[in-house]
């Protein structure tokens, strides 16, 4: 009944899948609406799927006055070749033609008496594509190849004339194939039948892999736009070729074009396990017709050192020192660019929590919260703005007493006096709604100029030294991970207290934790009462 939805056969989840009018794809950019509804419920879905069809309707008849408007002319009907052919499909295309003409000639054996006449027509066939074939002669196949590209809803007279040449310098090669299957089904061989690809314009081209990855995996607005700027940056080296031409070699090609570009081996490796990711989605969910992932086949060996200066290190003491006795806590310095008091609480509170920068810099006031005359900071998705990086992130973490001492409570109701939401109102949001992109660009400059110019120190040291101190305090694994958010391990992934489907740890025993808590010959006495 609900023509759009679908579900694939390694997901529980149901999806909307709804196919755009070739003569909108150009300007709608898609060639299929796919969106997964993530639910595996049925009558879910299919109230999930009304909806996406009637937003689907109202988007398409927009682009069709839209066109309609810019050309004066009326659409192009459904069945008028309206595309032009592109490199990345001419294997499907080639492959699909191969296809239909082996398993048509299965489709009708000979008789007895017509065995002797075919084999000698189709050796002198052979013999004849043969030739053609070597001295790249598509004469032959022309009108055999224009008929099948309109057939495939392709127009050739919109096409490139060199695409078209090298399809049918392909589709030569194709009808070689088919003939020789067929002398040799002739000669007495078992040909089976040929499985029917997808239509290109529907799988196997680089739109349809992103998209099934971003419907299947959900990656965020950052990776979905560094996994689209590096399938441009492949196809800038590699050209306009389909995923099924992409070999092992033109992989490797493009590892070295990389390395030669000046990448370091960490990077390069980075950007291959993306690529690899986007592909394997595809061939798992089987939205392709690959079988073979060429990224998986190609080593990038990253050099001990480099893995050493790419691993982050957690701040020494005297780092610490140097730091929280530079400007903007010596002097007061509050600049623009680090987030004004941003530049001055999120060190302290990483230090003293452990927490990641992003977290922190998209808290609530309503984020502090007090329970029994101790207060805490709720690490929570609470907010549209506020995401964590697992589920296993939401916590409430004890405000160290040192974090009191120094005046945290009197900033927080500062804040709330002044009518703010946020706990860092300068903090505002990128494109993809990170609020402290422009804070850590400023901290690596600021920590180069005061503390240490080294790449492995950045932010994220702060929870490492957390981590480090924690264990010279005396904290249990169980508090650690508590507070850190990472997930319960051992006994606790099996005794903690159950939530929402998952164990959580105990508060009152990571409060305890916080308390003992101690970065032994740091002093922060001269902060104490700054707010």
């Amino acid at each position: 009944m609900h023509t759009y939805l679908f579900r694939r056969e390694q997901s529980q989840n149901y999806y909307f899948r709804r196919a755009v009018p070739p003569h909108l794809r150009q300007s709608i950019g898609k060639r299929e609406i796919l969106v997964s509804l993530r639910t595996s419920d049925r009558l879910t879905a299919e109230r999930l799927v009304r909806q996406h069809a009637v937003d689907t309707d109202a988007l398409f008849e927009m682009h069709e006055r839209q066109l309609s408007d810019a050309q004066n002319t009326f659409p192009y009907g459904p069945d008028e070749p309206t595309l032009a052919l592109q490199p990345s499909m001419i294997p499907t295309l080639v492959e699909r033609y191969r296809a239909e003409v082996i398993n048509t000639q299965l489709a009708t054996p000979p008789t007895k008496h017509e065995l002797a006449e075919l084999r000698t027509w189709y050796r002198e066939l052979e013999a004849r594509l043969t030739d053609d074939a070597v001295v790249g002669d598509t004469s032959f196949i022309e009108e055999t190849g224009t008929f099948h590209l309109e057939a495939e809803g392709i127009d050739p007279e919109l096409s490139d004339p060199a695409t078209v040449n090298l399809y049918l310098q392909r589709l030569l090669y194709a009808d070689l194939q088919a003939i020789r299957l067929q002398l040799a089904k002739l000669n007495g061989d078992d040909v089976k039948k040929q499985a029917m690809p997808p239509h290109p314009l529907n799988a196997d081209h680089w739109d349809a892999m992103l998209e099934c990855w971003q419907a299947e995996r959900a990656p965020s607005a950052k990776t979905w736009h560094e996994a689209c700027s590096l399938v441009e940056r492949f196809k800038a080296y590699a050209g306009d070729i389909s995923p099924l031409d992409i070999t092992a070699e033109i992989a490797e090609g493009f590892r070295d074009s990389l390395l030669d570009h000046g990448l370091s081996r960490s990077r390069v490796h980075t950007i291959f396990a993306l690529l690899r990711a986007v592909v394997n989605t595809a061939i798992e969910m089987k939205a392709c017709s690959l079988t073979e992932n060429p990224f998986a086949q190609v080593k990038v060996n990253v050099p001990d050192h480099e893995a050493d200066e790419a691993q982050r290190q957690p701040f020494e003491l005297e780092q610490l020192r140097a730091l929280f006795r530079s400007p903007v806590y010596r002097d007061g310095a509050r600049p623009a660019k680090g987030g004004r008091d941003a530049a001055f609480w999120p060190p302290l509170l990483g230090l003293y929590t452990g927490a990641r920068l992003e977290e922190l810099g998209q808290l609530h006031l309503d984020d502090v919260q007090q329970h029994e005359g101790q207060w805490f900071l709720r690490i929570r998705a609470l907010q549209p703005s506020q995401k964590l990086k697992t589920s296993t992130s939401a916590r409430t973490v004890l405000v160290h007493e040192e974090l009191l001492n120094i005046g945290f409570i009197n900033y927080v109701a500062g804040l709330r006096e002044q009518g703010e939401e946020r706990l860092f109102p300068a903090l505002t949001p990128d494109k993809y709604d990170k609020y402290t992109k422009t804070f850590s660009t400023w901290f690596n400059e600021y920590l180069d100029a005061h503390v240490v110019d080294d790449r492995r120190y950045t932010y994220h040291s702060f929870r490492h030294a957390f981590e480090e101190y924690a264990g010279w305090s005396g904290l249990t694994h169980y508090q650690v991970d508590g507070i850190l958010g990472h997930a319960p391990t051992g006994m606790a992934k099996i005794y903690g207290k159950k939530q929402g489907g998952r164990r959580r740890f105990e508060p009152r025993v990571l409060a305890d934790g916080m308390q003992k808590f101690r970065v032994e010959g740091l002093d922060l006495s001269h902060l104490h009462c700054t707010y």
